[in-house]
C-alpha cells in the first residue's frame, strides 16, 4: 500500500474479509484500511485488486542517498476517506492569535501532499498524519447494512530531518523527546503533532470520527 515508507504509513490494523456483491457476482475480499486513509479492496485468493488502484506520480527527494518511489498506489474505490489537501487557509485555533501561529507554521513548511518527502532545511507537514487515518482501531463489518465502520484520525504531523551531529547527545542511543534516530544513517528525524501555542492541533475538529462506509 505504501512504497519505501519514508513516512510511518505502515499497515497498523488487520485486514477484514468479507463476500463482496460485484457486477451480480460474489467475489471473496479483503479489506485493508491504511493510515493515508485508502481502502485497498482485493480478491482474497488471487490478490488482485477488485477495483482499479493507480500508480500516479509523487514528489521526489532532494536527500543525497535517499531515494523515493516515482509513483504511489492510489484506489480508485472507494473515495479517500481523508482529506488529500491542506493550506495555510485551514489553520484553525480559539483565537485570532493562535490561528494566526498555525497559519504560519503550515505556510513555512513543505507540504506538497500526502507523500512529500522529508526535508534537511525546513519542516514538512505530514497529512495524514503518522496515526492516520486510519491507525491501530481497525475496522467492522456489517452484513445488514453492507457497511464498513471505522475510525478516522484528521492531525497534523510535523517532520524535519536534521545530520545526527546535531541531535542531542542524551538522545542518541533511545528515542524519545520528539526524535527518533535512523540505524546505519546520517540523519535524525525530529518530528512532532503540529500544534497552536495553546497546545491543540491546527486543523479544525473534529480530530477524530467513527465513519459508516
Amino acid at each position: 500500500v505504501v512504497h519505501h515508507d519514508l513516512w510511518d504509513y505502515d499497515v497498523a490494523a488487520q485486514p477484514v474479509l468479507l463476500d463482496l456483491e460485484v457486477n451480480g457476482k460474489t467475489v471473496p475480499a479483503l479489506v485493508q484500511a491504511t493510515k493515508m486513509g485508502h481502502l485497498f479492496i482485493l480478491n482474497r485468493e488471487t490478490g488482485e485488486p477488485v477495483y482499479p488502484v493507480e500508480e500516479r506520480p509523487v514528489p521526489q527527494t532532494t536527500i543525497p542517498g535517499e531515494y523515493t518511489s516515482p509513483t504511489q498506489p492510489f484506489p480508485t474505490f472507494p473515495q479517500p476517506l481523508h482529506p488529500y489537501g491542506l493550506d495555510p487557509d485551514d489553520a484553525w485555533g480559539f483565537t485570532f492569535y493562535d490561528s494566526q501561529a498555525c497559519r504560519e507554521k503550515i505556510a513555512a513548511a513543505d507540504y506538497r501532499g500526502m507523500f512529500t518527502p522529508p526535508a534537511l532545511d525546513r519542516y514538512t507537514i505530514e497529512y495524514p498524519g503518522v496515526a492516520g487515518g486510519q491507525n491501530w482501531g481497525g475496522l467492522a463489518f456489517d452484513r445488514n447494512s453492507h457497511s464498513l465502520i471505522m475510525p478516522q484520525n484528521y492531525v497534523v504531523t510535523h517532520n524535519m530531518l536534521l545530520p545526527r551531529e546535531q541531535v542531542p547527545l542524551r538522545l542518541l542511543d533511545r528515542d524519545g523527546e520528539n526524535y527518533s534516530l535512523g540505524e546505519g544513517v546520517p540523519y535524525a528525524v525530529k518530528h512532532e503533532v503540529l500544534l497552536s501555542p495553546f497546545g491543540v492541533p491546527c486543523v479544525a475538529p473534529p480530530w477524530g470520527t467513527l465513519l459508516s462506509v
